[in-house]
């Protein structure tokens, strides 16, 4: 079917709706000359090596280009973006065309959408002319075309808590923060022994305690989640205290000082807080937030400041990547059927400057 596409693992947004749109102090931010952040990957193609889908007449490939990735096993073409940290991957938007094909193409395609769609890791051999995705399954590639990509080389922000593990050793990745009670530790700490969130079964919240020095405080209740700092005295966590938004789920960023002994209520947001993210420009240091709306279903990204507060807000946007102080916005879009993806770079500078 013609200028048709699926969508894997996306909420698809009516014509016009997902533009970039800046919720606080909106002004132009000058993003025509923030130059895009590249990974490793761009300018690689990989034949899959396993699985073997039956009724293939040749292998499925996977191409990088620039935040973008290609894909096909001989019927559709796939495409979507990719954001890297270390050894983390997140596959987004991936889109298919829909023409008809034999029944194994199809079910291969389903299978290998699936997959990419799902990955989580991402691990290369020492020469980088072999790569693993795992996630939704594994997938194991050759290298064919291309630099064979270090992850060492890979200049991009961490976030304070990674997507997903990271696989094998560095370069490949830090040990993994894990929110919340961890099962593979006795104490329940987070695997960086700094904090703990302390849930009662069935209830979403818990109370946060703080591990410094062989002492343990409890430092909040009705947590949502908690991120460790750069600053080791320093302890980020999302309360329930936001600024209302739909049925009242908008959570508020807080900042808890180890050797002051106080909590800072950094701000207050009408949605979900998913991820955060430290940062810095022009000598300052940043937070970054991704969260989501509960009812339109909607992805935001806003930056905080630590004394400033919330400086700037976009909806209808997903972080891609923070680098050189500048953020990688992407935006999804659809238009005459067909579904498109946008890239807006926004340098933090300009945000500072409000």
């Amino acid at each position: 079917m013609k200028n048709s596409f699926l969508l894997w693992g996306a909420l698809l947004v009516g014509a016009n709706a997902a533009t970039l749109a800046p919720i606080v102090h909106a002004q132009n931010t000058n993003t025509q000359n923030a130059q895009a952040p590249e990974s490793p990957l761009s300018g690689t193609q990989w034949e899959l090596v396993s699985p073997q889908y039956p009724g293939l007449e040749k292998a499925p490939y996977l191409k990088f280009t620039g935040s973008r990735l290609g894909a096909s096993v001989g019927c559709n073409s796939m495409g979507g973006s990719f954001t890297q940290f270390g050894g983390n991957l997140a596959v987004s938007s991936l889109i298919s065309t829909m023409k008809a094909c034999s029944e194994p193409l199809m079910d291969a395609e389903s299978k290998y959408g699936a997959a990419l769609a799902g990955a989580k890791t991402i691990e290369l051999s020492a020469d980088g002319r072999e790569m693993t995705l795992s996630g939704a399954g594994t997938l194991q590639f050759r290298l064919v075309s291309g630099t064979p990509p270090m992850l060492a080389d890979l200049d991009i922000t961490k976030p304070l808590t990674p997507p997903a593990p990271p696989v094998g050793e560095p370069p490949f990745g830090e040990p993994p923060v894990v929110v919340g009670t961890d099962a593979n530790s006795p104490s329940g700490l987070n695997r960086n022994g700094q904090f703990r969130v302390a849930r009662t079964p069935g209830e979403v919240t818990g109370t946060l305690f703080v591990v410094r020095y062989g002492a343990e405080r409890e430092v909040a209740q009705n947590v949502w989640n908690a991120w460790p700092s750069q600053n080791p005295d320093l302890i980020l966590y999302s309360g329930t205290d936001g600024a209302g938004g739909y049925e009242n789920e908008g959570q508020s960023l807080w900042q808890y000082d180890w050797k002051r002994g106080n909590a800072q209520k950094l701000a207050a947001l009408q949605t979900m807080i998913a991820n955060v993210f430290e940062t810095s420009a022009n000598g300052q240091k940043l937070f970054v937030v991704t969260s989501n709306d509960g009812g339109a279903g909607f992805k935001y990204v806003s930056v905080i400041h630590p004394t400033r507060g919330l400086l700037w807000e976009a909806r209808n946007v997903s972080l891609s990547a923070i680098r050189n102080e500048t953020l990688a916005l992407q935006i999804l879009e659809m238009r005459r059927n067909v579904m498109s993806e946008k890239m807006r770079y926004v340098p933090l500078k300009n945000i500072l400057a409000r």
